[in-house]
């Protein structure tokens, strides 16, 4: 039984991302794909213009009649329910193989010293697979295919799972890093790795004794099905609550009606039962005058039972055991090893820091409910906000709106030029639209584009599945289908050494492309990425877009670009392969480019008269969007401090806590007889790194605001390539601290530590004002 899948991300092959290339003797021939022409102006506009034409479009495009018929993602392998399970088979053989050559590197200096370059190749074989089936067994339509596509990923998954506590495994590694003289031949990169391989490995008890090592697999196993039933009553709908009738004197007549009728009440009786989440609830909770009224909605939606907060305390203690079995002092200090943060009382650090910079924008943001709620009783000064006043309160807060519609700028073809506008600007990267072949995709809506550098050519591909429709999951997805890696120096005829009585002909791995860019020593992979969207479709009008759509479209290009711009000669720190707390830097940075007037002013055009955006009117609905923003961003600090404090070494329950840090970090009072923690599913699922997306946000606020010089907007290619040079070309193949440090000039971050997390959280994040 294996510890991969009771502790997310544990170990590196894990996921994520690819295989290799090149060949042993004849066994397949090694696949390389020529460069493309570079551009003039002139074809760069030209293909700024097919950009828009092939998204705003309605009709799709043909697939392209002069390229051979192939699988999905240009694999003939991935062309049928049967190829796939053929791949999945030669691709576990092969890794049998790799894991063979490990395992005997220590009998010579020589394969030792290619060792962490053989895991990362295993690594990345099982991963290219594994991520190809994750997407293909949500996405595709056919029920044979991803059905194929599911069984190949659980299998695979499977066989992970047991190289996460091969012993042998781990003590060729540890024999590695032990060899000072080899380490002095080996680059940073290749280091990094090496840790973190050594890290997950740990982090699974290997280095335990037998009795131990069993107890860690239990503590494990009791981890994932209490996390797995957590979640489940996270989800789940509250039990009902009772409501007098006459509390619901004073609302709107047709809104009192449709409580009364869509609750149960027992016959005559002036007591309707109420279920949370409900519409009756959300009319109660929202036009309700009666305080009274909306004070037993809001303690009906926020109680837990008994089971529901036995179950979250019996996983926090499970995660407790765990993590000092391995040897730390709390889940949380395990959790971060491999973070910037490092250590838990450097986030509570950040996060107090943060707390005390926001908190008065926080208040104000109640300061002004409470003004409300005084006009609307026509007292004589503010009342106490209580929590359950916001939704009643704040609509009546005034705020500017467009007198526009906005989603008339923003075409979805108009977006993409936008951000090819944007990349070409900044790094000299432009998108280009590309044919596929037929069976290259799983569905006709989707739109594959060229990722081009303007020096060193072709350096990936997006496929964009924008439109929403029948069967499709909803919102936005951003898949690594593939990284990038360098191949050229991956001596696959070295497998053949350990490969025993295996046919090694027949354990062929998936042929990647490669290039070798311009200006570059070495051969890559090209990375592929995937975007999903749930776009509305229109047969006869350009898909157009509201302004958080626009922003989300960007932050996910954010992630896809860090994919292009990084490609490491390892795969296991290649793009957004990172630490948990900086993999989100790149995304939120995008997010506060998209909203500069620089940016906007490179595509928001009207999609019919093609006139510009006035910026006054996208600042106003931005405004009006963000109304509360502080408000909602200092919950957001007090569910990470939360998370913090429930995975430490000693701690009250749950609700004392969450009690404690509404009096020391809120600006609403807790209420009492409410347990919400219960609800918060980010408790398992991002167990003490739910601090990140903050810590992300104020340093993403910082780079917009000293690099990019805020909203005054320098888009320049000098602040591009400094973005690109110190940060994004990297990958997890450098120290993050040193990254943002030397982005900003800051040497108090570049040297990391607690000192840095104070930094951090005296910066805030963007929406203090």
């Amino acid at each position: 039984m294996s510890l991969l899948r009771s502790i997310p991300k544990i170990y590196r092959f894990k996921g994520c991302l690819n295989a290799p290339k090149s060949t042993y003797r004849r066994s397949y021939a090694a696949v390389s794909i020529s460069q493309p022409v570079l551009r003039s102006d002139a074809g760069l506009l030209a293909d700024d213009a097919d950009l828009r034409h092939v998204f705003d479009d309605p009709v799709p495009p043909q697939t392209a009649g002069v390229l051979k018929p192939t699988g999905l993602f240009g694999y003939p392998e991935m062309s049928s329910a049967g190829s796939i399970l053929a791949l999945g088979e030669r691709t576990l053989s092969r890794a049998k193989v790799l894991v063979t050559r490990a395992k005997q590197s220590r009998q010579s200096r020589s394969e030792l010293r290619k060792l962490v370059k053989t895991l990362d190749r295993l690594s990345d074989m099982l991963c290219i697979v594994i991520d190809m089936c994750e997407l293909v067994r949500h996405a595709h339509p056919d029920p044979q295919i991803s059905g194929s596509a599911n069984s190949v990923y659980e299998y695979l998954c499977s066989y992970m799972n047991t190289l996460n506590t091969d012993i042998e495994l781990h003590d060729a590694l540890t024999a590695f890093l032990k060899d000072a003289e080899m380490l002095a031949n080996t680059t940073y990169e290749e280091q990094q790795v090496a840790r973190i391989f050594l890290y997950d490995f740990e982090k699974s008890g290997i280095h335990l004794p037998g009795p131990d090592r069993q107890r860690c697999v239990q503590l494990s196993d009791d981890i994932l099905i209490l996390g797995s039933k957590f979640l489940q009553q996270a989800g789940s709908t509250r039990p009902s609550y009772n409501m007098p009738i006459e509390l619901l004197d004073g609302m709107p007549a047709s809104f009192r009606q449709e409580v009364v009728s869509t609750s149960s009440s027992k016959w005559n009786s002036r007591t309707l039962r109420v279920t949370p989440q409900s519409r009756a609830h959300y009319l109660i909770s929202r036009f309700a005058p009666k305080e009274e009224a909306r004070r037993i909605a809001f303690v009906g939606a926020n109680t837990s039972s008994e089971t529901q907060i036995n179950t979250l305390e019996s996983l926090l203690d499970a995660r407790t055991k765990l993590a000092k079995l391995i040897g730390y002092d709390s889940y949380a200090q395990m959790a971060l090893g491999n973070t910037m943060a490092k250590q838990p009382d450097h986030v509570m650090q950040f996060l107090r820091t943060l707390s005390e910079h926001h908190r008065p924008a926080a208040a104000a943001d109640a300061h002004a409910i409470a003004l409300a709620k005084q006009i609307q009783l026509d007292l004589p000064s503010p009342p106490a906000l209580q929590p359950w006043d916001r939704d009643f309160y704040s609509p009546l807060v005034p705020t500017p709106h467009s007198l526009i519609s906005l989603s008339s700028f923003f075409s979805l073809g108009t977006v993409l030029q936008g951000l090819t506008r944007l990349f070409t600007k900044l790094y000299g990267i432009s998108l280009r639209p590309a044919s596929m072949a037929q069976g290259e995709s799983w569905h006709e809506d989707v739109r594959k584009l060229e990722v081009v550098d303007e020096t060193e050519g072709l350096i990936g591909y997006i496929y964009l599945d924008p439109w929403s429709r029948e069967g499709k999951s909803p919102g936005a997805a951003h898949y690594t289908v593939r990284c990038s890696r360098r191949v050229d120096d991956d001596d696959i005829a070295g497998d053949a050494m350990a490969a025993q009585h295996e046919d090694i002909d027949l354990a062929l791995p998936l042929q990647v492309p490669s290039v070798r860019p311009s200006g570059k020593h070495g051969k890559y992979q090209l990375p592929i990425i995937v975007l999903m969207c749930d776009v509305g479709a229109s047969r006869s009008l350009p898909s157009l877009l509201t302004w958080p759509e626009v922003e989300t479209v960007f932050h996910e290009m954010g992630h896809a670009i860090h994919s292009m711009i990084g490609r490491t000669d390892y795969h296991n720190v290649s793009g957004t392969r990172c630490a948990t707390d900086f993999v989100e830097l790149p995304s939120i940075l995008m997010e506060h480019l998209v909203a500069s007037p620089a940016c906007v002013g490179l595509f928001a055009r009207h999609h019919k008269s093609g006139l510009a955006l006035p910026y006054e009117e996208l600042r106003k609905q931005m405004a009006a969007n963000e109304q509360f923003e502080a408000l909602n961003s200092q919950h957001q600090i007090m569910l990470a401090a939360l998370d913090q404090v429930l995975h430490s070494a000693v701690h009250e329950d749950s609700t004392t806590e969450w009690a404690h840090l509404h009096e020391t970090m809120g600006v609403l009072p807790y209420a009492p007889g409410t347990s919400w923690q219960t609800q918060f599913g980010h408790l398992f699922s991002y167990g003490a790194t739910y601090y990140s997306y903050l810590f992300d946000r104020a340093i993403a606020s910082r780079v917009f605001d000293v690099v990019f010089n805020g909203n005054e907007g320098d888009l320049s290619r000098e602040m591009g390539e400094r973005l690109k040079d110190e940060v994004l070309k990297w990958g997890g193949g450098k120290e993050p601290w040193a990254m943002v440090g030397e982005a900003l000039q800051d040497e108090v971050i570049a040297a990391g530590g607690k000192a840095a997390m104070t930094e951090v959280g005296k910066w805030g994040i963007g929406d203090e004002t």
